[in-house]
């Protein structure tokens, strides 16, 4: 089956032969009218070609969790962990993150410790619904995490969480398909911190992924008075299927 750009390029082929055949003795003005009209056709075709690239970008719901597109094989964040973060980054802090070829994140026991028992469970369309995690531990015995993830147009809206007796939802909003800001609370911990994470992007790699960015970042606690405010610049390094 012929794509979009297969059949201009056949139509412009049948042109220039259909051309040549009415008036293979026309003036020169003639000729030069018909490569000017194959020119123009033909530069039509190529950006077709890019728009349909552009457009067939491979994205996949965990691609977009992560703020990925193409065929992405791994991706680690640089490491701070002084910083206020939500909590998903938090627990990826020095992890790298793998994928499948087809686009699935496939290594979610890296947010927990080692050993632990790492469940998830997804929606038809392959976007994650939760990640739960049962781990024994020798301070506080059997413990359990729950991550639930709730989605808006193909963008994560919400990730919301719960373990040792406190709970947290971080509120993501995005802005021309990038996260522009985090909404943070923690209830339970004594804590209690709540804050608004904000991402100002710098560079971007060949496939267009973000590779270094801005984050700011204010957050207040119950045993505070004052709001703490810190800014940095966060990495990552992102590696292809070839």
């Amino acid at each position: 089956m012929r794509n979009k750009a297969t059949t201009n390029l056949f139509l412009v082929a049948t042109a220039a032969l259909a051309m040549t055949a009415c008036g293979g003795n026309k003036s020169n003005e003639s000729n030069e009218g018909a490569d000017s009209l194959q020119a123009v056709v033909t530069d039509t075709v190529a950006k077709e070609e890019v728009n349909t690239e552009a457009q067939e970008a491979f994205t996949t719901p965990d691609l977009t969790l992560f703020e990925l597109t193409g065929h992405v094989k791994s991706v680690k964040y640089s490491e701070d962990p002084d910083v206020h973060t939500d909590r998903l980054a938090y627990m990826l802090l020095g992890q790298t993150i793998l994928f499948s070829e087809d686009g699935q994140w496939n290594n979610c026991q890296v947010m927990f410790s080692e050993g632990s028992k790492v469940t998830s469970k997804r929606a038809d369309d392959g976007a994650l619904k939760e990640v739960k995690c049962n781990m024994e531990t020798s301070e506080f015995g059997p413990l359990e995490f729950t991550y639930t993830f709730k989605w808006d147009d193909k963008k994560i809206l919400k990730v919301e969480g719960t373990g040792l007796e406190a709970r947290w939802n971080d509120k993501y909003q995005f802005v021309d398909g990038k996260c522009v800001s985090i909404e943070t609370e923690e209830v339970g911990d004594g804590d209690n911190p709540k804050g608004k994470i904000t991402f100002e992007y710098k560079d971007v790699d060949d496939h267009g992924n973000w590779t270094s960015r801005k984050v700011s970042y204010k957050v207040r606690y119950d045993w505070k008075d004052e709001t703490e405010e810190r800014s940095y610049v966060q990495t990552r390094t992102i590696t292809y299927y070839e």
